[in-house]
């Protein structure tokens, strides 16, 4: 099962960080519009680097969540 809800506590994460919010509905809805698994968020091994969120999928799933939220990055 995918755990949206914590892509969605990611994608927060990063957006504090860093300011880049990515738009998760949106992308999720253009994946399946494409015909593929709204997988964005979930980034593993088995990725494409052909994907056209490859970088983006990979720093939302790698941000950690078992932490005190990120101080915010320059603005």
């Amino acid at each position: 099962m995918r755990d949206f809800a914590g892509i969605r506590e990611r994608a927060v994460r990063v957006a504090i960080r860093t300011g880049w919010s990515p738009d998760l509905d949106l992308i999720w809805n253009w994946q399946k519009q494409e015909g593929h698994e709204p997988c964005f968020g979930l980034f593993d091994d088995a990725c494409s680097i052909r994907c056209r969120w490859f970088d983006d999928c990979r720093t939302v799933a790698q941000e950690p969540i078992d932490s005190p939220l990120p101080k915010p990055g320059p603005a």
